[in-house]
């Protein structure tokens, strides 16, 4: 047998053991006892004591209100006879008690258990004077009740606490709540793969015709030309005035002279029209 098991038994065994004194508490109810005490023939002062005796042993005890009102809870065997004192504080400090009698003149009384009575006490300081019966009021249970109702009690120490219970059904879905503010921007992703080429375009439109270039340096000179055919004679010209005597030798060197300028003129001239 395990430990474990040991310790729930034990547990059991305990928990039958203090059922039947549970069950004989929960079937022997105090008895409520309430009324009005007078001692002197005058409503108790504020504070008084009565005390509920069985023979020598205090069976319970309350306290008198501003209004000469007690109630009390009384404990004992059923059947027991019940007597009662009022209790005052001396000057000394003492407590002075004094016997106590119903206001029907009754020294004592049955103890009733689960029950609830209507006493009003009377004490006397010295003699008592004969007796006179006071009727008891009859009052509703509710009445009984409200009246024995003490103050509260102090609160108890915390329980254990008890094992989980069962997991009950999901309820609804809630609605849905709000949006959340925006997050802050991610960081920058890798660059993407270089796209494939597109298609080719269209032809733009021919451009504008771009400014005349400088001037090139002149190139280098051209062979001579073959020489062209001479040209037809010219004219002759006006006869020179004569010249001095012994001259005549100098006219026709000057008149070669010219007829070769004529040639030449006209081979150059003959050449460039074949160049162009």
């Amino acid at each position: 047998m395990t430990k474990t098991r040991i310790v729930a038994l034990l547990s059991v065994l305990a928990l039958l053991a203090a059922l039947p004194l549970s069950v004989a508490l929960a079937q022997s109810p105090p008895f409520l006892v309430f009324g009005t005490a007078m001692l002197d023939g005058e409503q108790a002062a504020e504070g008084t004591t009565v005390t509920a005796m069985i023979g020598e042993a205090e069976a319970g005890s309350g306290m008198v209100n501003a209004e000469g009102s007690y109630s009390m809870e009384i404990e004992g065997d059923a059947g027991g006879m019940l007597t009662f004192q009022l209790s005052v504080m001396g000057e000394d400090g003492e407590a002075m008690p004094y016997t106590a009698m119903t206001a029907d003149g009754a020294d004592a009384m049955v103890m009733a258990k689960g029950e609830i009575a209507n006493v009003n006490l009377v004490a006397y300081s010295g003699e008592a004077p004969d007796p006179t019966p006071t009727p008891v009021p009859t009052k509703t249970a509710d009445q009984l009740r409200a009246e024995l109702k003490g103050d509260r009690g102090a609160k108890g120490a915390k329980g254990d606490k008890g094992d989980p219970g069962p997991m009950g059904e999901m309820g609804p879905a809630g609605a849905d709540g709000m949006d959340g503010a925006d997050g802050s921007d991610g960081a920058d992703g890798m660059d993407g793969a270089d796209g494939a080429d597109g298609a080719r375009g269209p032809a733009g439109a021919d451009g504008s015709d771009g400014s005349d270039g400088a001037v090139g340096p002149a190139g280098p000179k051209g062979d001579t030309g073959a020489a062209g055919p001479a040209g037809a004679p010219g004219d002759m010209g006006p006869a020179g005035a004569e010249g001095a005597s012994g001259g005549g030798g100098l006219a026709i060197v000057a008149l070669i002279i010219a007829i070769v300028g004529v040639v030449a003129a006209g081979g150059a001239f003959i050449a460039g029209r074949q160049g162009s």
